[in-house]
């Protein structure tokens, strides 16, 4: 029929899935790390902090979440947003204008490493 039986030996897994090999540039990566490492840092620093009596969260928002246990989950989600979205994008599309995706996470993660250090300033 249409069944064909292989060595287990052959199975090449490209042969079943198509991936295209894409690698990021060097933009990308500026980016992509900014938000990461402004969300771990901010994450870090405001978890130390909080352990110092004293001290407390003076923003609401994560407050808020802190006291339903969603503060981490939350930030997952939003560093998984911000990177992946401008990934996406600028795969999908072909335009000059794409590099200014990168934007989102720059910016995004610039705000959370700023966050970082007034949270070491506090701690220190």
């Amino acid at each position: 029929m249409g069944l064909e039986i292989r060595n287990v030996n052959e199975f090449d897994l490209r042969s079943i899935v198509s991936v295209k090999e894409s690698s990021f540039t060097s933009p990308e990566l500026i980016s992509y790390m900014t938000a990461l490492m402004g969300t771990l840092g901010d994450q870090l620093t405001t978890r130390i902090g909080l352990s110092i009596s004293g001290l407390c969260e003076a923003n609401p928002l994560p407050a808020f979440l802190m006291k339903c246990g969603l503060w981490l989950p939350f930030d997952v989600l939003i560093v998984a947003l911000a990177v992946g979205l401008p990934a996406l994008f600028i795969r999908r599309y072909s335009t000059e204008s794409r590099w200014a995706c990168l934007s989102l996470p720059l910016i995004f993660g610039s705000t959370r490493l700023l966050a970082t250090v007034w949270n070491l300033r506090l701690i220190l």
